[in-house]
């Protein structure tokens, strides 16, 4: 994509988020290029957009013909770890790289980059996991903060727990194509509403995109009381401006793509930010009450979102957090359905959900 740009005093990103001067977008480093396409979402009222990105349709669809993308799928028949993988893997590194102190934080992360490079085609691996200036800002270590290079291994770290412990998931090699062919913050915040309900003990299944109205939300989950639900999840940058109009626009696009003829159920990721500002909290949780009460198929509404705390031995503490708003008002209401996510402590039997921490502590 070409980097791009809403307003003259904001500097150009390939996937643009913040001020918009009102008129148009700025592409830059547009060269030779005949055909280019703007797509985004901009908010006229509050001069703001966001995901905004630029493309040349023929340089897009050489490079597509050329890329381990081009064919039916993401590949993945022989992509299959287990635990006893992933400590094999955990005592190799010790093995093979003695000089390096072994700390949990570096088995965790050699364990996560052989679960990328297992399941994740090679040119995503060589571009992501270095953490270089062509990797997604989630996952860029460069720079003298070591704060942010710390975020980016743990986050990288979470996203490959993630994605070893849904592998058998029916319906997860649709999402590995997402994470892809997609934005990844938006792909991984379905990865994050997948754990929640794993987590929860509840069965699901991803929904491959058929590109059909209201047939390409995200998850079908069984509800307690037996009832098949639609899912579907949507994502706030912390870069992008939060308000009440933004999250309940956030929500009724959820809304509008779920069958109307069953249960519903809808996650949003927010911004950190949101519990420290109390009008951003209260905004949200305003938001959620006239959403729900506005729609007879959703069952329940989750916040989700990410702490990070920098203990005092040096170590960087990530916090998975999440509300749940239960519908009263719904039409599919079943008292049976309340608190569908649990927390990791009243959950009574976790699904066996397997913790890089606790395969690197069995070996330090």
């Amino acid at each position: 994509g070409h980097p791009v740009t809403g307003h003259p005093d904001v500097p150009a990103e390939p996937l643009y988020a913040g001020r918009w001067d009102g008129n148009r977008i700025t592409i830059e480093q547009l060269g030779k290029s005949n055909l280019v396409y703007i797509t985004g979402s901009f908010s006229p009222d509050r001069n703001t957009c966001e995901l905004v990105y630029a493309f040349n349709a023929d340089a897009y669809w050489d490079w597509y013909k050329s890329s381990p993308l081009c064919g039916p799928s993401v590949s993945r028949e022989a992509a299959k770890l287990s635990a006893s993988d992933l400590a094999d893997i955990a005592k190799d590194v010790r093995k093979s790289f003695p000089e390096v102190k072994a700390t949990k934080e570096a088995l965790q992360f050699s364990m996560a980059v052989v679960v990328l490079r297992t399941f994740l085609p090679e040119t995503w691996c060589d571009r992501h996991i270095p953490g270089g200036p062509d990797a997604h800002p989630r996952l860029r270590q460069e720079g003298e903060n070591h704060l942010s290079r710390m975020k980016a291994q743990s986050w990288l770290v979470a996203f490959g727990e993630m994605i070893f412990n849904l592998q058998d998931v029916p319906g997860f090699d649709g999402r590995l194509e997402r994470v892809v062919q997609a934005d990844l913050e938006s792909a991984v915040a379905e990865l994050e509403a997948a754990r929640l309900l794993a987590m929860s003990n509840v069965q699901f299944r991803f929904v491959r995109e058929s590109g059909n109205w209201q047939e390409d939300y995200d998850i079908e989950l069984d509800l307690p009381s037996g009832d098949p639900a639609a899912c579907e999840t949507k994502s706030k940058r912390e870069s992008t401006p939060l308000s009440y109009n933004s999250v309940l626009n956030s929500l009724r696009s959820a809304a509008r793509q779920v069958p109307e003829v069953q249960p519903a159920v809808v996650f949003l990721r927010l911004p950190e930010s949101w519990l420290e500002d109390s009008e951003l909290k209260r905004a949200a949780e305003t938001a959620a009450a006239s959403f729900l009460r506005n729609n007879g198929r959703v069952v329940s509404l989750v916040y989700f979102w990410e702490e990070w705390h920098q203990l005092d031995t040096g170590s960087l503490l990530r916090l998975a957090k999440f509300r749940e708003f239960g519908n009263s008002d719904s039409r599919y209401y079943d008292s049976i359905n309340v608190d569908l996510i649990r927390s990791w402590e009243s959950a009574k039997a976790p699904s066996g959900w397997v913790t890089f921490a606790k395969i690197a502590d069995s070996l330090t």
